[in-house]
């Protein structure tokens, strides 16, 4: 059966000088829940994103009108570091919550 869900992404953007900007986002969908579980899996279906917010290395957050306009082009190189589909808004921004201060230690 499928249920509303929220994709948490942690996607690592590099240039081509070393440099690395962190995107974290939360995005609302479907997800199939696995009775036996209790869990959501695959297919997610995205449908919109709900936050989306880019920080340097350091933990310091880039505002996003500024990394769409300065920065896009050339962080296009990315890699996921991680991806969770999650019950609720909450345990979501639990996670972004989690990296932030994961970057601020």
């Amino acid at each position: 059966m499928r249920k509303e869900a929220f994709l948490f992404e942690k996607v690592n953007r590099h240039n081509n000088k070393g440099k690395t900007i962190i995107e974290l986002s939360i995005s609302i969908g479907t997800a199939e829940w696995d009775e036996e579980y209790e869990e959501m899996g695959h297919p997610f279906e995205r449908g919109d994103y709900v936050e989306v917010r880019f920080l340097n290395e350091d933990g310091s957050e880039i505002i996003n009108e500024e990394f769409h306009n300065n920065f896009a082009d050339e962080f296009e190189e990315a890699d996921w570091e991680c991806e969770y589909i999650l019950n609720s808004l909450e345990e979501a921004k639990a996670e972004i919550k989690l990296s932030i201060d994961e970057l601020n230690e």
